[in-house]
């Protein structure tokens, strides 16, 4: 059903408008795509750490979930931001001036990028959480809810009715979702440095804005540098660089304790052989198994609770030559 209505809009246009619309919609439709496969990709590589700790680490499923928003937050809204506010001199540079009619389409449908990783992320919290059906009914709506509304925006306002349908409807999915979700406790309500993110936003679209009249060329790289900048001021990458996606606060990615014997940042790497299992008492150096005792060092046996160590556990088969 998620095709049905991604896709519906492409297919209403063609039938409702003519074909020089469609190539419009297609190419703004294009640009999102491109853009989307980096949201996509976080949201998709975080469906098996779901499907894996729900039940068995909740806090790693928890914090997989709140470093997944906020690395969508991170890396998609700014590029989504810079596409809007320069939507016309992208589609003129990368398709020709005579799809210049489309930047308006494609100033509103970028926003479907970033709405779909989080819808993504949300997804395979829900599918780890054995919320199945919630998906389906989800999904059901918003095919209604893109083709009904389609049906009205494109002869009124054309393809930009087509690009805000979508986006509304990826804004409807991604709330019902969210409510279902958290109400049912779920997953907590997303943390995020909502505040920072917000100023390295602002400083994006002033230089964007100021710089407009340059070549893109030089635009886009400006407008990303300063972005950037703020946003390690304001400490927004370090908080979501902190944990690796996937591991708590307190744990790591590797399940496996540390141990004295396995190296740490501040040791050099040493490996030992391991010791030998210990054996139980009874089995080298009991009451019944004297005759296999000579041959058994101590270290390899296990002393009953409370006993002393048998004088045989301390010896060991003398070597060819060595006095007995």
């Amino acid at each position: 059903m998620t095709i049905i209505y991604t896709r519906a809009d492409s297919v209403l246009v063609g039938w409702i408008e003519d074909e020089r619309a469609v190539g419009l919609y297609t190419a703004a439709y294009t640009i999102m795509l491109g853009l989307q496969i980096l949201p996509w990709m976080i949201g998709t590589a975080l469906v098996p750490v779901f499907a894996r700790t729900h039940v068995t680490e909740r806090d790693v499923f928890e914090s997989a979930w709140h470093q997944g928003i906020r690395a969508v937050l991170v890396i998609a809204f700014p590029l989504s931001l810079l596409v809007s506010l320069l939507a016309t001199p992208i589609m003129k540079q990368v398709f020709g001036p005579e799809f210049a009619r489309g930047g308006a389409a494609l100033a509103i449908v970028i926003w479907a990028g970033p709405l779909a990783g989080f819808n993504t992320i949300i997804a395979g919290v829900l599918r780890g959480a054995r919320r199945e059906a919630w998906l389906t009914s989800t999904a059901a709506l918003g095919v209604l809810l893109n083709v009904g509304l389609n049906l009205w925006a494109i002869p009124v306002y054309g393809i930009a009715g087509a690009a805000a349908t979508t986006v509304g409807t990826e804004i409807l999915i991604a709330l019902t979702l969210a409510a279902l979700a958290i109400r049912n406790r779920v997953v907590p309500v997303p943390r995020g440095p909502y505040l920072g993110l917000a100023l390295a936003l602002a400083a994006l679209a002033g230089v964007a804005l100021g710089t407009r009249g340059l070549p893109l060329i030089l635009t886009i790289p400006a407008s990303l540098a300063v972005y950037a900048a703020v946003a390690i001021l304001a400490r927004v990458v370090s908080r979501c660089a902190g944990t690796p996606i996937g591991t708590s606060s307190g744990s790591t990615p590797n399940a496996r304790s540390q141990t004295p014997e396995e190296p740490t940042a501040s040791t050099p790497t040493v490996w030992r052989r391991a010791s030998p299992p210990r054996r139980p008492w009874s089995s080298c150096c009991g009451p019944a198994a004297r005759t296999r005792c000579r041959g058994v060092r101590s270290r390899s046996c296990a002393p009953p609770a409370g006993g002393s160590s048998s004088s045989c556990t301390s010896r060991r088969r003398p070597s060819p030559g060595e006095p007995g």
